[in-house]
């Protein structure tokens, strides 16, 4: 978790000091994304898929109903979900052990 914080903080002190005063609010939401959808060289995962078992979709891939999102709609079994969860976990340990 330190180390997550680490890299976050730093991206955003790269980004804030070339904006104007009070831009600096905007920066944290976007850092935060990129951080939890970036993959870790240790895991081979994002964060996001590790703890919620599938890749981030952005809001336009919801609304206009890209195959991603459909493809979700028919996995929706959560049985189904929780094995997948499981099993990119365990894969994920495995990568750390790797590294």
């Amino acid at each position: 978790m330190e180390r997550a914080n680490r890299i976050i903080f730093s991206a955003i002190s790269k980004t804030i000091l070339n904006l104007r005063k009070g831009k600096w609010v905007d920066e944290p939401p976007r850092v935060v994304w990129s951080h939890n959808t970036t993959v870790s060289r240790a895991t081979g995962f994002t964060p996001f898929k590790l703890l919620y078992g599938e890749e981030a979709m952005l809001p336009k891939e919801i609304k206009h109903q890209s195959l991603r999102s459909m493809k979700q709609q028919l996995a929706e079994d959560e049985e189904y979900c929780k094995e997948t969860l499981e099993s990119t976990r365990l894969e994920a340990v495995e990568n750390i052990i790797k590294y």
